[in-house]
């Protein structure tokens, strides 16, 4: 840990994995504050993660875990040709979600143009989209998810090769409706 007298905090970085522990004891630093101020603790859990590879089934998905209203997470990459990733989002029935690709356009003319699809989990596509008509280096789409249970999303190129950041927001159902009306 680091003591910073100049912002009044302390910075423990500390990688860890999903279900790991990490038990904290609040002391103030050296000449600042006092026990009795209130202290505030912020986690970041560090949405901006990298895709693990391999994932390219559904039985080797990268767990997105379930989060009711906002997970942004790994940066990919559909490279080679043939590639594609999925990642395993777990779901309460009547979640609905936003699901959003967008790619690292670069300008450089094989830019991925990306596919992604929402899968129950028997492999049954739920959903599908491909390349926003206006912007090609973009795909989302809106979906509520009928049971409690794991749902896969799966990323493929329609065309090209790249990077991309993958997000899944919650949508009410009226977000939905006046979407799809």
């Amino acid at each position: 840990t680091t003591c910073n007298p100049a912002t009044d905090y302390v910075v423990l970085d500390q990688p860890m994995a999903a279900a790991d522990f990490l038990y904290l004891r609040v002391r103030a630093c050296p000449g600042q504050g006092s026990l009795t101020e209130v202290y505030g603790l912020m986690v970041d859990p560090g949405w901006e993660r990298i895709e693990t590879e391999p994932n390219d089934t559904r039985q080797t998905a990268q767990v997105l875990g379930h989060n009711p209203f906002y997970t942004s997470e790994p940066e990919g990459a559909i490279d080679p040709a043939g590639d594609r990733d999925f990642y395993r989002y777990d779901a309460l029935a009547g979640d609905a979600i936003h699901v959003q690709v967008d790619s690292d356009w670069t300008g450089e003319g094989d830019d991925l143009q990306p596919r992604v699809a929402v899968m129950d989990a028997n492999g049954v596509i739920l959903a599908t989209m491909c390349c926003d008509p206006v912007w090609p280096y973009a795909a989302g789409l809106d979906v509520i998810l009928p049971n409690d249970g794991s749902y896969y999303i799966r990323v493929i190129a329609e065309a090209g090769l790249g990077g991309y950041s993958l997000n899944v927001y919650a949508v009410s159902y009226t977000h939905l409706f006046l979407l799809h009306s």
